[in-house]
């Protein structure tokens, strides 16, 4: 039956190689929002089968989940997204997550308090802690918080850490959606579109999400990937300001992505990202 009285969304994903621990971790942050989760409506999109202790977790708690799909073989991230995208209700609201972070108590009700004070706002993220596996916090990250510090921005980075942003519904029913023609980062490729098409966006100072980093976090990209990578922010640039001096930034990014992992480690640290980032 509809509950009309919900306005928050979430969407979230699950493949086989998601681990468990996390996934359950990932839920139960959402389901503990300060917001109250009568209030919360979670759309789950299973890509592809799982592993049996997965999908028992999930019919054992089929109450959580509002709404499930599944595809009957990986389709990947912005395929599944979509599915869910398509389905959505009347929520008001619809909040990202991934199936490994976890979510502040007070997320939903910090993100959805800056959109009611700030209706021109279609799309707002939050601060991040990345923090690795023994729980240890190693760096907390912040995002441009105008429009105009996105567009400056987006040249050199993602202006959202993509498990962060809550959308107002009405973006999705303007018929945005994910872009299914990339593999990876889809999420970048989104944030151009919205940016390209007038839609206003922010961030917050608050830490609304604990992003996990694994020892594969690292990892240098094959070539695919990080090539992938590039032509989204090629083909963004293009959209935003034609052919210009800032198509340096992602041939820089394309030659860090396919640098030694140790290299590739003190680039990512916070003070060396800051000056590159300036």
């Amino acid at each position: 039956m509809k509950n009309y009285s919900r306005q928050i969304s979430f969407i979230i994903t699950v493949y086989k190689n998601d681990k468990l621990e996390f996934f359950k971790e990932a839920i139960e942050s959402i389901v503990n929002q300060d917001y109250g989760f009568d209030n919360i409506n979670i759309y789950l999109g299973i890509d592809g089968e799982l592993f049996n202790s997965t999908q028992n977790y999930i019919n054992d708690n089929v109450a959580l989940f509002y709404k499930v799909v599944q595809n009957e073989e990986n389709r990947g991230l912005a395929f599944t997204l979509n599915r869910l995208i398509e389905i959505l209700e009347d929520e008001k609201y619809v909040f990202r997550m991934d199936a490994d972070d976890i979510c502040k108590t007070n997320r939903v009700s910090k993100q959805t308090a800056f959109m009611e004070n700030h209706s021109n706002i279609s799309i707002i993220g939050g601060a991040i802690e990345e923090f690795s596996g023994n729980g240890i916090v190693n760096m907390t990250r912040t995002y441009p918080k105008t429009t105009e510090e996105a567009k400056k921005f987006i040249p050199k980075a993602s202006i959202f850490a993509h498990p962060t942003v809550c959308f107002k519904k009405s973006f999705f029913d303007a018929d945005f959606k994910y872009s299914e023609q990339y593999r990876f980062s889809q999420d970048l490729a989104l944030w151009y579109d919205a940016l390209a098409n007038g839609f206003e966006v922010s961030n917050i100072d608050d830490v609304v999400l604990e992003l996990r980093v694994t020892k594969d976090f690292y990892k240098r990209r094959s070539y695919k990937k990080a090539f992938g990578e590039f032509r989204i922010y090629y083909n963004g640039i293009k959209k935003l300001y034609g052919f210009n001096w800032r198509f340096i930034y992602p041939v820089a990014r394309l030659v860090t992505r396919l640098m030694p992992v140790g290299i590739v480690k003190i680039i990512y640290n916070e003070k060396f990202r800051k000056i590159l980032n300036k």
